[in-house]
């Protein structure tokens, strides 16, 4: 009864107001009884979301031979809705947010292109599981390159390949906002992948994020920006070992410009980043040769340190500045292979070994890493810790031989 006396209303609305903004949320059905009511001459902004599990089964929904009349629309969001994919009513577009929860009836590439120069005015793009399989990419020849130079914001999620071609098919503003999630099979894709990626203007502050499931790297042009110029949510099928996180994010960065901030931070919590071994905080620190502020957050830097102790090489060569958030967390280091025991880490399985190590190696490393970045000129001025009070003063005191300034912050 509601549900009628509802749609009733909006008839009458439809019928006796000029409708400038138009949002749908609800099954087909309804759709079905407000779309032939509507007015469009004067409709600017549309949104359109149907439920996945109200479409229609094995269909395309609402069809090949959905039309709208509609001069002055410049807004467009269609989810699980879908159209003609070279329909008039993508054009001259200032705003435009595709998703699909499938596949089946996704545009080509070409059809993407092709739809995107329709509207060369647009301000913000969003694009999300909208473009079909990736195996079926045209030539590179084939299709032109696109200008979007009004372009402000640009969301993408997708397949890599899929968001590799399309990277290096559009022309974009320097400062357009760039959000990607992207699912990937291999490091040699994650290569392509920063290769297609322009950061101008350049990133000051880089954040990298490891989690089991996904690697998220951001981008900042100013040191303090609170929003990311370039955010990449790096994914892959079945998690990540500890082991591979540092790796893949090293291949990526290494392959991209972001890798010119000069602020870097590290937010890999605990238990992952224990078992990330040496080796593999040094694939990923080399190729910051800018970075002048380093600071890790709660993780378990021991390894971190040994790895910036190195003297074959030095890493993070102009760094000055370092800091060490719940330096403490050291306590418990947890580490692949040997003795296991099954822990859950988000969505999937690992195995790990815990051992304890002792507070005193933590600081030791410290000291290590300290020692040799002195004697390989490249001393760290300014450093701080936060600690949950098991050091002293009297603990701290060798380090002092080996900065310029200590911070200590007790939690």
């Amino acid at each position: 009864m509601n549900y009628h006396r509802g749609i009733q209303n909006l008839h009458l609305a439809l019928t006796t107001s000029a409708v400038h903004t138009l949002d749908i949320q609800g099954p087909p059905k309804m759709f079905d009884e407000i779309w032939p009511n509507l007015d469009a001459s004067v409709l600017q902004n549309l949104s359109l979301f149907i439920p996945w599990a109200r479409m229609p089964q094995n269909t395309p929904y609402p069809g090949p031979d959905f039309e709208l009349r509609a001069p002055q629309l410049r807004s467009v969001s269609l989810s699980n809705f879908v159209v003609s994919w070279d329909a008039t009513i993508l054009t001259n577009l200032t705003r435009l947010r595709l998703h699909l929860s499938t596949s089946q009836f996704a545009p080509s590439m070409s059809q993407i292109l092709e739809m995107l120069s329709c509207s060369p005015k647009l301000l913000e793009l969003n694009l999300i599981h909208v473009i079909e399989a990736s195996s079926r990419l045209p030539s590179s020849e084939s299709v032109a390159v696109v200008a979007l130079s009004h372009l402000a914001a640009f969301v993408l999620d997708e397949d890599i390949r899929n968001t590799v071609f399309l990277l290096r098919h559009l022309v974009v503003p320097a400062a357009c906002a760039l959000t990607l999630k992207v699912f990937h099979r291999t490091q040699h894709e994650l290569s392509d992948l920063g290769s297609s990626i322009c950061a101008s203007p350049p990133m000051v502050r880089l954040c990298v994020e490891g989690e089991p499931t996904s690697i998220v790297i951001r981008g900042y042009t100013e040191s303090g920006s609170a929003s990311p110029h370039r955010q990449i949510a790096l994914r892959t099928g079945g998690g990540y070992s500890a082991k591979e996180i540092a790796s893949i994010a090293g291949t990526f960065l290494e392959s991209s410009t972001l890798s010119t901030a000069t602020t870097l931070e590290l937010i890999f919590p605990n238990p992952h980043s224990a078992a990330i071994p040496v080796e593999g905080w040094q694939l990923f620190l080399e190729s910051f040769e800018a970075v002048k502020s380093f600071v890790v957050k709660p993780t378990t830097p021991h390894n971190l340190l040994m790895a910036l102790s190195q003297s074959a090489q030095i890493l993070l060569p102009r760094l000055r500045n370092l800091e060490l958030q719940r330096l403490d967390s050291c306590a418990k280091c947890l580490v692949d292979s040997g003795k296991s025991a099954g822990t859950r880490l988000g969505s999937w399985w690992q195995k790990i070994e815990v051992i304890d190590v002792a507070e005193t190696a933590v600081l030791e490393a410290l000291l290590i890493c300290l020692q040799t970045r002195q004697l390989l000129g490249s001393k760290i001025h300014s450093l701080r810790i936060t600690h949950n009070g098991q050091w002293s003063a009297e603990d701290l005191v060798p380090l002092h031989s080996v900065v310029n300034s200590i911070s200590c912050c007790i939690l």
